[in-house]
């Protein structure tokens, strides 16, 4: 063998190596390319094909995933645009943060395995979620010959920042920080119009005069990042709850209720579903008026006292329960009625 057939060898070896290397870029970027856009989660299985537990708290819950430029955001409410970490995509593997995942499309699915996880997690674009479950909901109100619709998955604008629009609030807000330390409540609305304009600023429960001023001119001055592709004028609302450690439990019915609640979580948590309910249902009679304190802990309560019925085949009963703050277009309640509820 001379040098020169040595070098051709070399060049050979070169060439194909390039070749490779090259068809698996083109691989890497037309999967990172497949993988752009929002992704909403279908369902989540085993791996071996096994249905979740009705108490696993991914039996009926929110995810989506969102792949834009070189970011992923993880989002666990529609209404907000998620946490955000860099990812690539690197030899069929997707890699968000420190996690790492496999991935796959099976016909209109994007499929994901968490590495050292046992669970399959199944997505669709919006198009067809809306169209697989069916979750298209137009409620709508008229106000001075204006049609306002209530905002919903179906119809929901988006809004273009580095942050959800709540913390951009927290951000932007001058006195947020300093006013949630405090007890307080803040409910306030406004209208993004078809032409993404932000009209009709409303505060239905404030703080203060200085907080909820500066709560109106950060939601006017928020008009630039939003994106409302509906058509419609869009009714958007935005709460903020602040508790003072402490200072929960001025009222007897409020004490009775977290006492009650916290007994019948500590039983769930051991499956003892029988004593669940017992305590779950003190809670209920002792929950005679809402407020912002037993509003939060009403979801979860619901939930899972529902759950605790369909362990002990009470299945009317559970579905009384869901429907106490949920319906087919929550999601944390949604498969529940679905399944056991028709």
């Amino acid at each position: 063998m001379t040098k020169y057939s040595i070098a051709l060898n070399s060049t050979n070896l070169n060439q194909k190596l390039f070749i490779v290397i090259f068809l698996v870029s083109i691989s890497n970027l037309y999967c990172k390319n497949s993988l752009e856009g929002k992704w909403f989660c279908h369902k989540v299985i085993y791996q071996d094909g096994k249905d979740l537990e009705v108490n696993h708290p991914l039996f009926a819950s929110f995810l989506s995933y969102e792949f834009t430029s070189g970011k992923a955001y993880i989002s666990i409410n529609y209404e907000e645009k998620g946490v955000s970490s860099k990812y690539t995509v690197l030899n069929s593997e997707l890699h968000i943060g420190i996690r790492k995942f496999s991935f796959s499309f099976d016909n209109k699915f994007l499929v994901l395995k968490e590495h050292g996880d046992e669970l399959s997690y199944y997505f669709l674009r919006k198009s067809d979620f809306l169209i697989e479950n069916n979750l298209y909901q137009e409620t709508y109100f008229i106000k001075e010959n204006d049609t306002i619709f209530h905002r919903s998955f179906s119809l929901n604008p988006e809004f273009y920042y580095e942050t959800s629009f709540s913390n951009y609030l927290r951000k932007s807000i001058y006195s947020y920080s300093k006013t949630s330390a405090q007890r307080h409540q803040l409910k306030g609305s406004f209208v993004l119009t078809r032409n993404n304009e932000i009209l009709d600023i409303m505060v239905e429960q404030g703080i203060n005069k200085s907080f909820d001023k500066s709560f109106r001119k950060v939601v006017q001055d928020s008009e630039k990042y939003w994106k409302n592709s509906t058509g419609k004028n869009i009714l958007i609302v935005q709460k903020f709850n602040f508790f003072e450690q402490g200072k929960y439990f001025i009222k007897k019915e409020n004490w009775d209720f977290y006492h009650h609640v916290k007994k019948a979580d500590d039983y769930y948590k051991t499956l003892d579903f029988i004593s669940a309910i017992d305590f779950y249902e003190q809670a209920l009679d002792t929950a005679i008026s809402e407020n912002e304190f037993t509003h939060i802990m009403l979801r979860d309560m619901s939930r899972n006292l529902g759950i605790s019925y369909l362990a002990t085949g009470k299945i009317e009963k559970a579905c009384e329960s869901f429907r106490i703050v949920g319906d087919e277009h929550d999601f944390n309640f949604r498969n529940f009625l679905l399944k056991f509820c028709k």
